[in-house]
């Protein structure tokens, strides 16, 4: 993280500069949950971990059902 903002490259996602880290030894998958029927959430705020606990208490039990 330390490179990419020394270097300039604040527009990235932590996911593309995780991949660069790990290089070709590892494979790194990225999916784009919208095109999926899912909910997900990206957690990097305590605003965001709050939203996204609201969301799981009024789900209830219906968030955790399979298709």
């Amino acid at each position: 993280m330390r490179d990419a903002i020394s270097g300039g490259e604040t527009a990235l996602y932590y996911e593309d500069i995780l991949a660069r880290s790990l290089g070709s030894k590892y494979r790194l998958g990225i999916i784009e949950t919208e095109s999926f029927d899912v909910t997900a959430f990206e957690i990097d705020t305590p605003e965001d971990l709050e939203a996204a606990e609201s969301w799981v208490a009024a789900a209830g039990n219906n968030w955790l059902r399979s298709s």
